[in-house]
């Protein structure tokens, strides 16, 4: 994990909260859903990813991280305009799709609000709701729905996001990050003249 991620410029604790989340580190897990192991990759991710990484599986615990890792760096390149924000956005992304947290990014923007900002963008996640129907039609007036379909289960990847969050503060009480920690710089004291 630690090396995967130096790679990705990550820091590896929020790997292992986004593990902790995802299959409370059961390499054999299995979702409702089909997901499977410590990542928890869908079947179909799973196969995209195991082609374009040239791996036999993504199965093994090895392959599931390798793939998971890099699924989830994939997913933060892509949100790198909203700057340190992007690591919220990726998760958003890595639960309930890339496509949803644009559409919210989207409605965010349409009522005026900064869509760069994660505590703006959940509070819309609620108008991906198919009950919304009467805002989507305002904000995609050619389709009438938003692009990626509606969620109504939209309080799910607003919850991940602030448990994934949760437990990487907790790991970051307990171990060392893998990327160089920032110079602070110590400003200069002045020197006073004795009397």
């Amino acid at each position: 994990i630690k090396s995967q991620c130096t790679y990705y410029k990550m820091d590896w604790r929020l790997i292992l909260a986004l593990i902790h989340q995802e299959s409370l580190f059961n390499s054999n897990a299995v979702s409702r859903a089909g997901a499977f192991g410590l990542m928890q990759i869908m079947p179909r991710t799973g196969l995209g990813l195991q082609n374009e990484l040239n791996l036999d599986d993504t199965k093994t615990p090895q392959n599931n991280l390798t793939a998971g890792i890099y699924y989830y760096a994939t997913l933060v390149a892509n949100f790198e305009f909203a700057g340190e924000e992007k690591y919220k956005f990726a998760l958003a992304a890595y639960n309930a799709g890339f496509g949803r947290v644009v559409d919210a990014m989207t409605i965010t923007y349409y009522f005026g609000k900064d869509y760069k900002f994660w505590d703006n963008v959940k509070e819309y996640y609620p108008y991906l709701s198919s009950k919304q129907d009467s805002i989507h039609k305002l904000i995609w007036p050619q389709t009438k729905r938003p692009p990626n379909g509606t969620l109504d289960n939209w309080m799910e990847p607003y919850k991940y996001v602030e448990n994934v969050i949760f437990y990487f503060g907790e790991y970051k009480k307990y171990f060392k990050s893998n990327l160089p920690e920032p110079k602070t710089i110590e400003p200069k004291k002045k020197k006073t003249k004795k009397k």
